[in-house]
């Protein structure tokens, strides 16, 4: 069960974010749907567009997404190019703000 909480102790409860609990109340990690969601409610959301998304040959199902802590979560990808692989696509997710810092 998903749910939004209110934080008022980081900016006088403008700010929201999503604290995820699974059905027993414990912590779990974001899926990338709900950070692209996220992202993109609270930024521009360029980051998952449709064109980048296609130029690097990606889709939503290559990453992965790793918690670092309570608010910070590392998302990665392979990227491809001819069917060659190109790289990795690094960034780190921060759900307060919603913004996605490239690695």
């Amino acid at each position: 069960m998903y749910f939004l909480k209110n934080l008022d102790n980081y900016q006088k409860g403008s700010i929201f974010t999503i604290e995820v609990l699974n059905f027993y109340g414990r912590d779990r990690k974001m899926t990338i749907y709900e950070i692209k969601r996220i992202h993109e409610t609270k930024t521009d959301g360029k980051y998952f567009s449709h064109q980048n998304m296609k130029f690097f040959n990606q889709t939503l199902k290559m990453f992965r997404v790793k918690k670092i802590s309570d608010t910070i979560y590392r998302i990665s990808a392979p990227s491809y190019w001819s069917g060659k692989l190109m790289g990795i696509s690094k960034a780190e997710f921060n759900s307060i703000t919603g913004e996605l810092k490239t690695l």
